[in-house]
């Protein structure tokens, strides 16, 4: 998925962010870069691969003493 600058701009402004033209090129680069990896991850196959954790089981180990 390739952002464009203007959803770059969009997201800097409902952040409250200054960024200048060579920043959002730039971000607009690295978010592309991200969503690509993203879409790699969810064709990865780890089908086999065990659950580590019930629902039941990490409302457990994730408790607060």
């Amino acid at each position: 998925m390739k952002i464009s600058k203007d959803e770059v701009e969009n997201m800097a402004h409902l952040a409250r962010l200054e960024i200048d033209a060579s920043q959002t090129e730039n971000m607009a680069l690295q978010l592309s870069r991200i969503l690509q990896y993203i879409d790699k991850l969810k064709d990865a196959d780890v089908w086999y691969y065990p659950n580590f954790f019930s629902n039941e089981e990490s409302k457990y180990y994730f408790k607060k003493p």
